[in-house]
């Protein structure tokens, strides 16, 4: 009996999210160009350091997308920002979202979105990053912004999934410096969170609870390291001939 992969599942809802952007953006492109501007989506979305920040992702926050954009004034502008918003991923980088950003208007252009569109999917992708208050931007970037981090709402066995997502994908920073720089963000996340009604009914209270519990953990890791770190330099340092 022939049955369909998760994989090809999100494929396939990717498609769709993906045509029924192009449509309502009302530009009339070649389908060879839109089928390219695709599937290099999808390239960039399934490159092998990703393990979070995957076509899932931009397909999870699509559907919960779909759910809210009544509630917008411009959803083409959520769901252009979606796409795009993590198409540069390299954990290297400071600058992912100014190089997802210039990546969106490159692209968007060529598939001849209006400039107006362009300019405020392009505003959403670099405050992407949560650094900055996001109190004075619009309901439908705020929402942008809170969907994003809807994972931190969910399920502590989903949230546990991506949590391990991004340990993978910063697999090369040694374990000390990690937990601290996670605690770091996970705390910074914590007190900012969720700026819409919609985010703030659905996720405040479980992203509370999870991220609490997280940073509990990572602070636990941090100490189980340290302890070995300093045995380890004791062992090391005591002289063969005793």
């Amino acid at each position: 009996m022939f049955t369909v992969s998760s994989k090809d599942l999100v494929l396939q809802k990717a498609y769709v999210h993906w045509m029924s952007f192009i449509k309502e953006a009302g530009s009339t492109p070649e389908a060879s160009l839109v089928s390219s501007c695709f599937d290099n989506l999808v390239t960039r979305y399934t490159e092998p350091h990703r393990r979070y920040h995957t076509l899932e992702h931009i397909v999870s926050m699509l559907d919960e997308f779909m759910e809210v954009r009544i509630f917008l004034i411009s959803p083409l502008s959520v769901q252009g920002g979606i796409w795009f918003h993590d198409v540069i991923y390299d954990v290297h980088s400071n600058c992912n979202e100014e190089a997802s950003a210039q990546y969106a208007y490159a692209e968007l252009v060529q598939l001849g979105v209006s400039e107006s569109l362009i300019l405020t999917v392009c505003h959403m992708i670099r405050v992407s990053d949560h650094k900055s208050s996001s109190l004075f931007e619009s309901l439908d970037t705020q929402l942008f912004l809170d969907l994003d981090v809807a994972i931190l709402g969910k399920s502590w066995s989903e949230f546990l999934v991506f949590e391990s997502g991004i340990r993978y994908e910063y697999q090369h920073v040694p374990e000390l410096v990690y937990c601290r720089e996670r605690i770091k963000v996970l705390e910074a996340l914590s007190s900012q969170l969720y700026m819409t009604e919609y985010g703030k009914q659905s996720y405040q209270l479980a992203a509370s609870r999870n991220l609490k519990r997280m940073i509990a953990i990572l602070r636990k890791r941090m100490g189980k390291r340290l302890t070995f770190l300093v045995k380890y330099d004791t062992i090391i340092s005591v002289p063969k001939s005793c």
